[in-house]
């Protein structure tokens, strides 16, 4: 049986394609415990590297004209997906690039939303949603944003995968051998790693290994830290339609 659900992940991270399939993973089956993960649900990149481009930080928040015909794909192609079937899902990865405490000094989110508004105009375009009623249109588009989901870690990403503090130590024997006691100290003290700016610079390794780290993460830790990792958790399991779909990645299964 065809997997039941489809996500294409895009990350303003290079290559960080697998790293955030790993943490979407977790999340999932942190929202439905029971979800059927490997059989029921299908992750993809972004298609081409030019919109793998048009993701990255300076480009997917850009206002410049220059960059407008390529945003113009990229949005697009996140309509595209969004309608594709009711199963069909996009997660968009940004860094908050600012500490939790203070998040509201951030405009990534709310640049996100500007760009949420923007794919909305690609969606309400008649050969886009291909649907005569207007009635309909709305209750489609509505639905589809729902299917939309952001992954916004603050600091970065980093601040989740360093949770995975163990392994992160004997990476750092591995390497530097530094940094073990402050990987000591985020695991004693796990609510801190929200509030360390830039926290790939304060270690030895930074980004090299963030996709072990993820296949490692501690969610249940994770989520008691309540900053940014279970805001994200929050905000997915608002979604009807992805509690939904998970639900028949096993309801659906026999």
């Amino acid at each position: 049986m065809p997997p039941l659900v489809s996500v294409l992940i895009l990350t303003e991270d290079k290559d960080g394609h697998d790293t955030i399939e790993a943490v979407t993973e977790h999340i999932f089956r942190l929202i439905v415990p029971e979800v059927r993960v490997r059989e029921g649900v299908s992750f993809e990149p972004l298609p081409e590297a030019r919109l793998r481009r048009a993701v990255q930080p300076s480009v997917w928040r850009s206002r410049a004209d220059a960059d407008e015909r390529l945003l113009r794909d990229l949005r697009r192609t996140i309509a595209s997906q969004l309608f594709s079937t009711p199963a069909s899902f996009v997660v968009f990865h940004f860094d908050g690039d600012a500490t939790w405490s203070d998040r509201a000094s951030s405009t990534h989110e709310a640049d996100f939303r500007l760009f949420v508004a923007k794919v909305e105009q690609v969606m309400n375009a008649p050969s886009v949603h291909r649907v005569p009623s207007r009635e309909n249109v709305s209750q489609r588009i509505a639905e589809a944003k729902g299917r939309l989901l952001a992954l916004v870690p603050f600091y970065s990403i980093e601040a989740w995968l360093y949770q995975s503090a163990d392994l992160a130590k004997e990476m750092c024997k591995s390497g530097c051998g530094r940094h073990v006691e402050r990987f000591e100290t985020w695991r004693a003290n796990r609510a801190e790693l929200d509030e360390v700016p830039k926290p790939k610079d304060a270690v030895c390794f930074g980004a090299k290994h963030n996709h072990d780290l993820a296949r490692a993460l501690p969610t249940n830790d994770l989520q008691a830290v309540g900053k940014s990792f279970a805001a994200t958790i929050d905000a997915w399991k608002a979604s009807d339609e992805l509690v939904g779909a998970l639900t028949r990645t096993y309801a659906e299964s026999g």
